[in-house]
């Protein structure tokens, strides 16, 4: 059973397996309501700690398990989007993507046509970039 985080930022369930499936801005929104919700625990956390000691209650273990919990299953995301999107396995996706791309580009204009296009695409990014 794939791990499932609630988002409200995108307003939908993302299942861990189905992550590669969001578009960009989703993957963005998402990572910061992860980065945010992390942080948001480990304060509460904090100073719910603090205000149990001021008051000499005792500590809630198993609410405190429950957030360390969500806290795992947020950084199990954020190491999913980083690994699916980000460092080394950019070329991956990207070459997952062009692949894609080429083909439906494929049927509905010819081989000679693709590879003009891919050409002046190429030229103009050289001369962009040098």
């Amino acid at each position: 059973m794939s791990l499932t985080f609630d988002s409200r930022s995108i307003k939908r369930v993302v299942l861990l397996d189905h992550i590669d499936g969001l578009s960009p801005p989703e993957i963005q929104l998402l990572r910061e309501e992860l980065i945010a919700a992390i942080e948001s625990m480990e304060s509460n956390l904090g100073t719910i700690a603090y205000e149990r000691h001021i008051s000499g209650t005792e500590k809630d273990r198993d609410w405190q398990i429950r957030i360390r919990r969500k806290q795992e299953v947020c950084r199990v995301f954020l190491d999913k989007i980083k690994t699916v999107f980000d460092g080394n396995d950019q070329n991956l996706f990207r070459e997952t993507f062009n692949k894609h791309f080429r083909w439906l580009l494929l049927e509905i204009i010819s081989e000679e046509k693709y590879e003009k296009i891919k050409q002046q695409a190429k030229d103009l990014t050289l001369e962009e970039l040098l």
